[in-house]
């Protein structure tokens, strides 16, 4: 399970057009923070930091199906339930993550520029 984790996180970070996405995404981050508008707040907090958590698993599935990979996969020794288990963590690793930084972003934009009020933000 820690294998197919690890080679998950591999095609996210060490293919290179997977990477640069993320640095790419990671650039737009700050103006979630930084700059006082409910309009940049609704999209990078409430859209785009939301999507990077999904690209978790897309980045890696699209590579699987490119080479085949699914199918020497379950030739390893490991069961159906620990490749599935494996998916999951990862997911949902990199959605609290990215819900993590969103609700920074929340509260950034609630206590500091006063942007929008917090029932708002918190349903954002």
């Amino acid at each position: 399970m820690k294998g197919i984790i690890l080679k998950d996180l591999y095609d996210n970070f060490c293919i290179p057009k997977n990477l640069a996405a993320y640095i790419l995404g990671f650039l737009v981050i700050p103006f979630g923070f930084i700059l006082p508008s409910a309009y940049y707040y609704t999209l990078i907090a409430g859209m785009i930091l939301p999507m990077f958590g999904d690209c978790a698993l897309e980045y890696p599935t699209e590579q699987e199906e490119a080479s085949n990979f699914n199918k020497l996969l379950i030739t390893f020794p490991v069961s159906k339930a620990q490749i599935v288990t494996a998916k999951y963590l990862l997911g949902l690793g990199f959605v609290l993550v990215f819900d993590f930084l969103s609700l920074l972003c929340s509260m950034v934009q609630v206590y500091i520029h006063h942007t929008v009020r917090l029932a708002e933000a918190l349903r954002i």
